[in-house]
C-alpha cells in the first residue's frame, strides 16, 4: 500500500517553471493538494501515518493552508482533536490565531505539512503555536524534498529521490523535455524506419517516442539494428515495441525478455492482474540490470479507420502500479493517457536569436486535437508531410 501511494504522489508531480514557497525556483512541483479531490486516496494516504503512542493525548494541526485538509483527515481517521492555525489573526470576531481549542490543553501538538523543501513553513508554524502556549512534540511531512539530510525529529513518508526514480516519473519528465508526440513507424525495413525518423526529427521538434512493430521487420535485419540505437541516442527518443503481449504468464514473460532492448512494451489489458503483476516484476528486474527502466503500457482498446474493434472496461482502481506507466485508449487515474491514430495540422514557431541566445531556429510542432492526452501517436499523418 505504501508503494501504491508513492505512485499516487508521483502522478501529482508537475513539470514547468515554478517558484516554491521558500522562494527557490524549480522545474517541477509536487501538487499534493490534489488529494483533497480524491477522498479515497486521501484516506489511504493518512492510513500510512499513525498516532503517537508516547503521549496520552494529542492535537493535530496542519501548516496553513495546504496541510489543513491533511490534518482534518488525520483527525477523523484517528479520532484526534484538531486545531487550525491561521497565518495571521482574524481582524474580526474572536481575532484568534489558533482556532478550535478553548483554554489550555495538557497534551502535545502534531504538526503536519504536505511538502518540506527548506522547512521554513513548518518552523514558522511551530513558532506561532509555541508563542500561543502550545507544545509541538511531533512533526510530519508527506514528501521530503530538501537538499540536506532530514532533521532527526522530522517524520516523512517519501523522499523526492524516490519519486524522481520511478519509471512513471522518468517517462513524464521525458515527455516534458522532448514533447508529447509519438511517431508510429509501421514500416517493413530498418532502413525506412531510420531514414524517416531522422527526417521527421529534423522537421518536428516534439517527437519523443518511436513506436515500432518488430514483427514487420526481417529478423536478420532487426538483429543488426545498431543504427536504431544510434538514432535513439542522437534524437533522445524512447523506443516502444508495440508487440501487444496477450498470453498466459510464462509465455508473456518470454515475450517481454525477447524485447529487452525496448524502453516501452505494450501489453493487452485482458491478460489479467496476475500476469500484469508478473510482467511488472520482470520489467523491474530488466530495468535494474540495464540501469534504465523498462516501462509497460496497457492497451485497453483497438481501433481501425476510426472504428472500435475491441474495448476493455476492466476496473483497475485497486491495481498496484510499478512499471506500468501508461494506458492506450482509456483514462486510468495516475497513468499517462495515450491516444493513437491522431491526424492533425502543424504549426511553426520561430525563435529569435535573442530568445534562443544562440541562433535563429524554426521549430515545427503538431497542433493538439482539442482532446487532451499526455502522448499522441501519429503515423501516416506525419509521413504524408515529408
Amino acid at each position: 500500500m505504501l508503494y501504491k501511494m508513492l505512485f499516487q504522489v508521483a502522478s501529482m508531480l508537475k513539470f514547468g517553471e515554478y517558484e516554491l514557497s521558500s522562494g527557490q525556483l524549480s522545474d517541477h512541483y509536487f501538487d499534493l493538494r490534489e488529494f483533497i479531490s480524491q477522498p479515497k486516496s486521501l484516506k489511504l494516504l493518512i492510513q500510512q501515518l499513525t498516532p503517537s503512542s508516547e503521549f496520552e493525548s494529542e492535537l493535530i494541526c496542519g501548516v496553513p493552508y495546504g496541510a489543513i485538509p491533511l490534518a482534518t483527515a488525520y483527525s477523523m481517521e484517528y479520532n484526534v482533536a484538531q486545531i487550525m492555525l491561521r497565518k495571521t489573526p482574524k481582524n474580526h470576531g474572536t481575532r484568534n490565531l489558533v482556532e478550535g481549542c478553548d483554554g489550555p490543553f495538557s497534551g502535545f501538538v502534531t504538526l503536519i505539512d504536505d511538502v518540506w523543501t527548506t522547512g521554513r513553513s513548518m518552523r514558522n508554524a511551530q513558532k506561532q503555536l509555541e508563542d500561543a502556549n502550545f507544545i509541538v512534540k511531533r512533526k510530519i511531512v508527506i514528501l521530503y524534498r530538501g537538499k540536506e539530510e532530514p532533521p532527526s525529529d522530522l517524520e516523512y513518508l517519501y523522499t523526492e529521490e524516490e519519486i524522481m526514480s520511478l519509471p512513471l516519473t522518468r517517462f513524464r519528465q521525458h515527455l516534458h523535455q522532448r514533447g508529447r508526440t509519438c511517431f508510429a513507424a509501421d514500416l517493413p525495413t530498418m532502413h525506412e524506419i531510420v531514414t524517416l525518423t531522422h527526417r521527421l526529427n529534423e522537421r518536428y521538434s516534439d517527437i519523443s517516442v518511436l513506436k515500432l512493430h518488430p514483427e514487420l521487420v526481417d529478423v536478420d535485419e532487426w538483429c543488426a539494428g545498431e543504427e536504431l540505437m544510434v538514432l535513439k541516442q542522437n534524437h533522445n527518443l524512447l523506443l516502444w515495441a508495440d508487440i501487444k503481449i496477450c498470453e498466459v504468464p510464462h509465455i508473456a514473460l518470454k515475450q517481454l525478455e525477447k524485447y529487452s532492448w525496448a524502453d516501452i512494451i505494450s501489453v493487452m489489458s485482458v491478460v489479467g492482474e496476475e500476469t500484469l503483476y508478473k510482467l511488472q516484476e520482470r520489467a523491474k528486474e530488466i530495468g535494474d540490470k540495464r540501469k534504465y527502466p523498462m516501462m509497460l503500457v496497457l492497451v485497453n482498446s483497438l481501433h481501425t479507420e476510426g472504428r472500435p474493434l475491441w474495448i476493455d472496461n476492466s476496473d483497475f482502481s485497486d491495481m498496484n502500479w510499478t512499471n506500468i506507466v501508461g494506458s492506450v485508449g482509456k483514462r486510468i487515474p495516475g497513468l499517462i493517457y495515450i491516444r493513437a491514430g491522431i491526424r492533425t495540422e502543424t504549426e511553426t514557431e520561430t525563435k529569435t536569436e535573442t530568445e534562443t541566445k544562440t541562433k535563429t531556429k524554426t521549430e515545427t510542432k503538431a497542433k493538439t486535437t482539442g482532446i487532451f492526452c499526455d502522448l499522441e501517436v501519429r503515423g501516416r499523418s506525419l509521413i504524408e508531410r515529408i
